[in-house]
């Protein structure tokens, strides 16, 4: 249920509003001194790596044809996936493809994730999403466990 809220919500967002909001939201950050720098940690995983990996393991997740009830709950436990590069690496061949898809499965499932393997598109992306950050869910609410 709450995940077709969201999606009404995301879907009725005025894209113009989203934009001026998110441009407004970074000059204030760089008016608060905050400076980002650019990534330099070899072993963070590189956007556009993670930005490729994303597209394949989306574009090649197949749902069960009967989807089971999902829950968010103890979804991600393990340590943020952002930390292992190898997660996310170009494949140069679909049987490799494949094979990441297969390791994905296996790092979800070992991470808290199981339910999100056998779940919907949605379900299955929002896990990768988690196990990225190292994003948490306690009794308190969400957290982030990055290092």
């Amino acid at each position: 249920d709450v995940c077709k809220i969201v999606k009404e919500q995301l879907i009725n967002l005025d894209q113009n509003k989203v934009v001026l909001d998110h441009v407004a939201n970074w000059k204030d950050i760089r008016k608060s001194g905050l400076r980002l720098q650019p990534l330099q940690d070899h072993l963070m995983a590189k956007p556009l790596e993670v930005n490729l990996t994303m597209y394949y393991l989306i574009s090649m997740y197949k749902p069960p044809t009967v989807i089971p009830e999902s829950s968010t709950t103890n979804c991600f436990k393990g340590s943020p996936s952002s930390h292992s590069p190898v997660l996310w690496t170009q494949v140069k061949s679909l049987d490799a493809a494949y094979a990441r898809l297969s390791s994905w499965k296996t790092v979800l499932a070992t991470g808290g994730c199981s339910e999100f393997s056998t779940s919907s598109r949605l379900m299955f992306y929002q896990a990768l999403l988690r196990s990225f950050t190292g994003l948490i869910e306690t009794i308190h609410g969400l957290e982030l466990a990055l290092n």
